[in-house]
């Protein structure tokens, strides 16, 4: 019937609209999808809010999955700059979309480990739709500090037969927790001790060999 095939067509439209926003898109693009999904009615504002952060992750994900890995401190170098230049330009863009994020969310979700639940819920905690980006925002964060705990750790370890000066990654990577902190994510103090511990660590493997 002709009411199925516009259905159909409908999904297809959506699903496409979601890929445009899995790519490096800016942000006059960004508004006229989400303008247009807007306009289906498929989703409400909390689901196109999270809709729009995991198409924007799958992309920011999928660039740094392709930073080669055979050697550590480049690899986390550009970690680094992929991260610092495009999680504040999808923080901004959201913002930029989303204006309103004081409302309470009147739905129940999950997203990243953050839980929402509507004010009429027994016992539940409320959100605000800004504790979705949030959370999000603290996901990246802590999924990056995972990263560099295993990129440090294998320049120190002297898997390739020598040690990588991570001393060149310091002043870049406290730059990224430096810029993070106009958006309120600043994890600078976090980056101590994962540095500490890695210098500590290759003076001891180094002392170590060199009483053997």
């Amino acid at each position: 019937s002709i009411a199925k095939d516009v259905d159909v067509f409908r999904e297809i439209m959506i699903a496409q609209l979601l890929k445009d926003l899995s790519v490096n898109i800016q942000l006059q693009n960004c508004l006229k999808i989400i303008g247009y999904l807007r306009r289906t009615d498929k989703f409400t504002e909390t689901e196109l809010r999270i809709k729009f952060l995991t198409s924007r992750d799958q992309w920011l994900s999928s660039m740094i999955k392709e930073i080669p890995a055979n050697n550590p401190l480049i690899h986390i170098t550009k970690v680094i700059e992929t991260n610092r230049v495009n999680l504040f330009d999808i923080i901004t863009q959201y913002r930029a979309i989303f204006a309103d994020t004081d409302q309470i969310v009147p739905q129940h979700y999950t997203y990243y480990g953050l839980t929402t639940q509507s004010t009429g819920g027994s016992g539940g905690r409320d959100f605000t739709d800004g504790a979705i980006i949030n959370s999000w925002v603290l996901f990246k964060v802590n999924q990056f500090l995972d990263t560099l705990r295993a990129d440090v750790k294998r320049c120190v370890n002297n898997e390739f037969g020598h040690y990588y000066p991570i001393e060149s990654i310091v002043e870049p990577v406290f730059y990224f927790g430096l810029s993070m902190s106009r958006i309120g994510a600043d994890f600078r103090p976090q980056l101590i001790p994962i540095i500490n511990d890695a210098i500590a660590d290759r003076f001891a493997r180094v002392v170590a060999e060199s009483t053997h």
